[in-house]
């Protein structure tokens, strides 16, 4: 599938495309991943600017900015205005929090969506599971497993949702955990860690289903390992990583082994 070029996504946001231009994109973005995701990074991006261009506007800020700045500050070229003084601001220093944090919002709400949307293994479709490697190739990411789960669980399989967010699915005698993950630029780590979510590796973290909640405790506390690491052929089994290797569930399809 041919993707569409960054430019044009970031057009599409500026308003500068016409109507049928605009829904040829559109009808695209719903259905390619990476295409989706480069336009959900560029909205943050652009909450960012508008936010950033208001602090601007301020006559405070912008002496403040001014003596950072002085006596000859950088220039940027090939950049519309907008884009430019928001190059300058992060530069300086003075507008990455914001961006980092609207970015981490925007990650936040991607799984509490995922979230949202979760459902006990026996109410999925059939091709609703995956194995890890083709939901990493599905995704556009090496899917992070859990290094300790705990007894007796096994791994379904993973669920891919919208938005590059992974669930994985474990399950023991009628109880069942979706550990749901979705993976952060450098530049935006370091985000509040809490009952509900938390980082690790550069993912960021969040926990669902109807398991006793030491279940859940072992789970959170539990290193996480990139599933290309574990080598070919091994699966998260009873115990945690090297374990019997068990993965079942409806519907399970994509090859064993890591991605290609």
């Amino acid at each position: 599938m041919a993707h569409v070029s960054d430019e044009r996504l970031a057009a599409l946001l500026d308003g500068e495309l016409d109507r049928a231009a605009a829904q040829q994109v559109q009808a695209h973005t719903a259905s390619c991943e990476r295409c989706q995701k480069v336009l959900t990074d560029y909205g943050a991006l652009r909450l960012g600017a508008r936010m950033l261009s208001e602090r601007w506007n301020a006559p405070a800020f912008r002496a403040e900015l001014a003596a950072k700045l002085a006596p000859a500050p950088p220039r940027v070229w090939g950049l519309r205005p907008a884009w430019a003084a928001l190059v300058l601001l992060l530069v300086s220093g003075v507008g990455a929090g914001i961006l980092r944090s609207n970015y981490q919002v925007s990650v936040d709400a991607a799984l509490a969506a995922a979230v949202a949307e979760v459902t006990p293994p026996e109410a999925l479709p059939a091709d609703a599971l995956l194995d890890p490697a083709a939901a990493s190739s599905a995704l556009g990411y090496t899917v992070y497993l859990p290094e300790h789960v705990p007894e007796g669980f096994v791994l379904l399989g993973v669920r891919a949702h919208h938005h590059q967010v992974a669930e994985l699915i474990y399950a023991r005698d009628g109880e069942y955990l979706s550990l749901l993950q979705k993976p952060i630029p450098w530049w935006a780590r370091g985000g509040r860690s809490n009952e509900a979510m938390w980082e690790q590796e550069g993912i960021r973290l969040t926990l669902a289903g109807n398991a006793a909640p030491a279940h859940w405790r072992q789970m959170m506390d539990s290193p996480m390992r990139p599933w290309m690491g574990m080598g070919p052929g091994r699966m998260m089994g009873p115990g945690g990583m090297g374990g019997p290797g068990e993965m079942r569930g409806p519907g399970m399809r994509g090859p064993m082994g890591p991605p290609h």
